[in-house]
């Protein structure tokens, strides 16, 4: 006689197979879910905050900040996603939030809820949703961009960028001063058509390539490094310490700082 764990196997895969066609099979299903639009004066921020899709922001045509959030799922009936925008002073924090819990603020971003299990699937038939985030930022005002898994791409801004996700790439163009750039399962690659006396640049990945585009006059102090792999510059740097895998030195006078770094992978300082 069969003992009864191994009876009830059969069963249970077949409560799993059943939980995951209900939950995340069927056509792709896209909808609009979110807008906020206001104006942010120069010198605020606009705070995006995410935890499973990307998040893209872009050059607004006018005074006026624009952020919308899309909703992407398989199946029918899909995860409850909550949207909120807090205004704090002259800036603005715009938040998902997964089921009924979750906080948004300046400071702290709760998601809400987690990945799911397949255990937990199997008594709430709810699809997966992402949710993807596009913002009209206007010149003058700083963009603080942050998911968990997806993308960040910041296209032709003219304040300072902070961007953050754990498994993602991270894509940037900005010419106002500080970047500020992480992630840890991604490459990151930024196109710096302005670099001010005074500006910061960081940009930071665990696994993946590090690269930075810098105009022909740029003044800075550099300084490149990996664990595994190899740095490179296409500028006539005035080294204080080099090797393969790391670089220190000064560029046209050094007036702003740039560091790149990553553990697995390249690193390349590049002109534009």
């Amino acid at each position: 006689m069969p003992s009864p764990r191994l009876a009830s196997l059969p069963i249970a895969l077949a409560l799993v197979a059943l939980a995951g066609c209900d939950a995340d099979s069927g056509p792709s299903r896209t909808e609009q879910a979110f807008r906020w639009a206001g104006e942010v004066p120069a010198g605020g921020w606009v705070r995006v905050r995410d935890l499973n899709g990307s998040v893209r922001v872009a050059r607004a045509p006018g005074r006026e900040v624009v952020i919308t959030a899309t909703r992407r799922w398989r199946g029918r009936r899909p995860q409850e996603v909550r949207f909120v925008a807090e205004r704090d002073g002259g800036n603005v924090t715009a938040c998902a939030l997964w089921g009924g819990r979750g906080e948004c603020s300046a400071e702290h971003y709760g998601g809400g809820e987690r990945r799911r299990g397949w255990f937990q699937r199997l008594f709430d038939r709810r699809a997966s949703v992402s949710v993807d985030y596009l913002v009209a930022l206007p010149a003058g005002v700083g963009v603080d961009a942050r998911t968990v898994n997806g993308r960040v791409i910041v296209a032709d801004v003219a304040s300072e960028v902070v961007a953050r996700t754990t498994n993602g790439s991270i894509v940037l163009g900005a010419a106002g001063g500080r970047v500020d750039a992480q992630t840890v399962n991604g490459s990151v690659r930024a196109r710096l058509d302005g670099l001010p006396a005074g500006a910061r640049v960081a940009l930071r990945t665990v696994n993946g390539s590090v690269t930075a585009l810098l105009p022909e006059a740029a003044s800075a102090e550099v300084a490149l490094k990996t664990v595994n792999g190899r740095v490179k510059s296409e500028f006539p740097v005035q080294v204080s310490h080099g090797d393969r895998r790391s670089l220190r030195g000064t560029l046209n006078g050094g007036q702003a700082r740039v560091a790149l770094e990553t553990v697995n992978g390249s690193v390349t300082l590049g002109r534009l």
